[in-house]
């Protein structure tokens, strides 16, 4: 309900043109989320998978940090949600 009331201006606007300032506002946003997904990542590889489980309540192991190889077949689904990100906000 609450994020229906946010976009309930969106409704009622007369000019489209005006609804650039809104994506202006969602693409300040998304970069906040890149930025904080990347500063939680550095900082769980950083810590200890124990410290990692008790601060952020997630199960880590030891084995989960051996990344061997790069998953070359997830690059084109990154690059499918990025450009699902950006599409309609330019």
């Amino acid at each position: 309900m609450i994020i229906l009331a946010i976009l309930l201006p969106v409704v009622y606007l007369k000019n489209m043109s005006a609804i650039g300032y809104f994506s202006i506002f969602i693409l300040i946003f998304t970069f906040i989320a890149i930025g904080i997904i990347i500063y939680i990542s550095i900082a769980i590889i950083n810590m200890s998978p124990q410290e990692a489980s008790q601060t952020y309540g997630i199960e880590l192991t030891e084995e989960d940090r051996k990344y061997t190889e790069l998953d070359w077949l997830m690059i084109p689904v990154f690059c499918a949600t990025m450009m699902t990100l950006f599409e309609g906000n330019q």
